[in-house]
């Protein structure tokens, strides 16, 4: 018995020992387990963090490369590769992301809000290596990428905030697992021996301490931002190394990692942990660098995660992008959009009226000096304004509103005031632009309307740019109601005039020459009528203006020619007239079209009409705008056999001096000098003055708009060669006009 005895105690023993060895075999074998699975959440936790981490810093890298590319101007050939190398870090931490997050939204969502950024960011690079570069394309393309970057920072807030929770969850599934097993462990360790449940327990303790331990060390090491781990009451419980070179930079004790925290750390903790998701961002200063922190509460164990980012360099690029968003880069002075933004705000500015200045030449200085000279008489127009705002308080801003548009916003003030203020406004700008030895002179037109509470910011606009077409010589205009009927006329007439030669609408009159030596018919001015379907009888002096600003007098200028020589063709050829000659007007666009010359001798070959019977007039102003190209014209036109005239001579601002420098076989005397004649000694004068001196240079004189006898005796006795006027025919229809040369002999 006492073998058997001693055979199953011994047995026993030895089942108890190998139960016990068994039981810690197998506690060990599920310690090691469990302490795998926890070094394997923390490794994918800490791969996962340490993608969406290394995401966001190649992101900032990247955006700094773009942004610092187009303020440095840069081509895309200095920065493409370094551009494409975080491109494809970023690529591969997403597909990091993807591979552990397939089925996560936010992952997707973030995704997608990627594609959309390097896509913006493939445009600003591709607007880059243009030339010249669009700017304002540039600008708007660069807000785009902020703005895609602020809807990033809640997503990746999201995915991070998954991986907090996923770590929380797995710490309680653990816990609970490793709960289970020691109580298992303890169960059966009682049986065999207590030591053994101590020694398991012990192990399990060591193998969760030490797995924390590692997966706390080793996400921040290789983070170059400084990142901190604080206890519940705000204590630095860690800090990696990023945190301890920032000191050294700053120049701050090197032992002292709490002074990189807020001053008020304690209360934004208080806040932290009481919000739900328990994480809160904001930006704080230390010394002249501006940081952003970013703090995540960690309930268990009670822990803080604080991460630190410099972004003084991308502050200062959004202050600067922000800054030429709404400023004009040549004059500094408010843009377009910043004028809608104000406008649309009046109420909080607390302005009444808004001014749109028109500066005209700035196509001369362009043509004559280059673009630098016109964005240096630009800033001197800036300058001008700004000293206006200070001297005159009602001003409130400048603006540039397109390239030869300014504009001004105005307090509240009186009507009155207001239009005493836009002549001084106007005195100032229009005074002559003196850059070195060089002088510009610019012609200003300042139009003016009222602001009211109901009046969007497109509305204010179009009514002063009305105000501008419409003000022809005025200086200073204000908008009224009726000047949108009459913008609607000239639009009625622009559109109108795009048909009218199809539709057979124009047509011609002549109004007959005499020559005051013979009383005989010596030639006659083809004028050009319309008659509009809808408006009626459409003066020449409203329609003419509007074909010269569409361009539609180049071919309806060819028309009248054309129809004027076939007509004087046929009366050659019928014998209803001898040497006279009819006269033509050319406008600015025919004069300077290259194939003038060739479509005069075209016309004339297929009218039959001789060379010597036709007459163009030609507008001082159209001559002074280039002197040796208009010279040369002249010249050829000459050399062709048809005469030349100067129309409506001294309402420009040529003289006769310059004149004598022409090709010209006569002067015409504009009809504003007849007006008063007899009796207007200044008119007087100045007639006898012209028809003197234009003899003296070998022309003659055509005097228009005479319309009374006396005015006849007067220019006859002073030399006048020819007149033209209502005292002897109105403008005549074809048919009218063959009866009127069949009279023959009239004086």
């Amino acid at each position: 018995m006492r073998v058997f005895l001693n055979t199953y105690l011994t047995l026993a023993l030895l089942g108890v020992l190998g139960t016990g060895i068994v039981t810690s075999l197998l506690a060990l074998k599920t310690g090691v387990q469990l302490r795998d699975q926890l070094l394997s959440s923390a490794s994918e936790t800490y791969v996962n963090d340490r993608a969406l981490s290394e995401l966001q810093v190649y992101l900032d890298r990247y955006e700094r490369v773009i942004f610092g590319a187009y303020f440095e101007q840069l081509h895309p050939d200095q920065f493409r590769a370094t551009a494409d190398e975080l491109h494809e870090q970023v690529s591969i931490e997403m597909k990091q992301l993807q591979r552990q997050l397939a089925n996560m939204d936010a992952v997707s969502q973030l995704d997608s809000l990627l594609q959309t950024y390097f896509v913006t960011a493939g445009i600003i690079i591709t607007e880059l290596g243009q030339s010249p570069i669009n700017h304002l394309a540039v600008q708007y393309r660069l807000q785009q990428m902020l703005q895609l970057e602020i809807k990033m920072h809640p997503v990746m807030a999201e995915i991070s905030d998954f991986f907090d929770r996923f770590e929380l969850n797995a710490s309680t599934a653990h816990d609970h697992e490793i709960s289970r097993l020691t109580i298992l462990t303890v169960a059966l360790s009682m049986i065999v021996l207590v030591v053994f449940s101590l020694l398991g327990w012990l192990l399990y303790l060591l193998i969760v301490k030490h797995s924390k331990i590692r997966m706390l060390q080793a996400f921040p090491e290789y983070n170059p931002h400084p990142v901190m781990s604080l206890t519940e009451d705000g204590q630095v419980a860690y800090a990696n190394p990023a945190s301890y070179q920032l000191l050294n930079v700053l120049k701050m004790p090197p032992q002292n990692v709490s002074a990189l925290l807020p001053k008020n750390l304690t209360s934004l903790l208080e806040e932290i942990k009481n919000s739900d998701p328990p994480h809160r961002d904001w930006f704080g200063a230390l010394g002249y660098r501006q940081f952003q922190y970013r703090v995540h509460y960690l309930s268990s164990p009670p822990q803080l995660h604080v991460y630190m980012e410099d972004v003084t360099e991308q502050e200062r690029i959004k202050n600067e992008l922000v800054y030429r968003a709404s400023h004009d880069p040549v004059t500094r002075l408010y843009n377009r959009f910043q004028l809608y933004e104000d406008l649309q705000n009046n109420n909080r500015h607390g302005i009444s009226y808004l001014l749109l200045i028109q500066f005209h030449g700035y196509d001369d200085v362009l043509s004559s000096h280059g673009q630098n000279h016109v964005d240096m008489v630009s800033s001197e127009i800036a300058e001008r304004m700004n000293t206006l705002t200070t001297d005159y308080r009602v001003l409130r801003a400048g603006y540039r509103w397109a390239d030869e548009v300014f504009g001004m916003t105005v307090l509240s003030t009186d009507q009155d005031s207001l239009l005493e203020l836009m002549e001084k406004i106007h005195h100032r700008l229009a005074r002559p632009y003196g850059l070195g030895e060089l002088e510009f002179l610019m012609r200003v037109r300042i139009a003016s309307t009222v602001i009211t509470d109901n009046d969007r910011a497109g509305s204010l606009i179009s009514r002063c740019q009305t105000a501008l077409r419409l003000s022809q010589d005025q200086k200073t205009i204000f908008y009224h109601p009726a000047m949108g009927e009459a913008y609607e006329r000239q639009r009625m007439l622009e559109k109108g005039l795009e048909t009218a030669l199809e539709r057979d609408e124009l047509y011609l009159c002549f109004q007959p020459q005499i020559s005051l030596s013979t009383g005989l018919i010596v030639g006659a001015e083809a004028l050009l009528r319309w008659q509009h379907p809808g408006l009626g009888n459409v003066p020449p002096d409203e329609f003419i203006s509007v074909a010269e600003a569409t361009g539609m007098i180049i071919p309806i200028g060819d028309w009248v020619l054309r129809q004027a020589c076939e007509f004087w063709g046929e009366l050659k050829q019928q014998g209803i007239i001898d040497q006279a000659v009819v006269a033509v007007n050319l406008s600015a666009g025919q004069f300077r079209h290259t194939g003038l010359v060739n479509m005069i001798r075209e016309i004339v070959s297929t009218t039959g009409m001789p060379y010597d019977q036709l007459e163009l007039e030609i507008t001082e102003s159209h001559l002074m705008h280039d002197l040796d190209a208009s010279v040369e014209i002249m010249k050829r036109l000459q050399e062709l056999g048809v005469a030349l005239a100067i129309d409506d001579f001294g309402t420009g601002y040529s003289s006769l001096s310059t004149l004598n420098g022409f090709p010209l076989d006569k002067l015409k005397i504009d009809r504003s000098f007849v007006v008063g004649i007899p009796g207007n000694r200044s008119n007087e004068t100045l007639v006898e003055a012209i028809i003197q001196m234009a003899h003296a240079l070998n022309l003659k004189i055509i005097t228009e708009g005479v319309e009374t006898k006396v005015q006849v005796e007067w220019l006859k006795k002073h030399g006048s060669n020819e007149i033209q006027g209502y005292y002897f025919s109105k403008p005549l229809p074809r048919d009218e006009f063959v009866a009127f040369i069949k009279q023959g002999q009239i004086l």
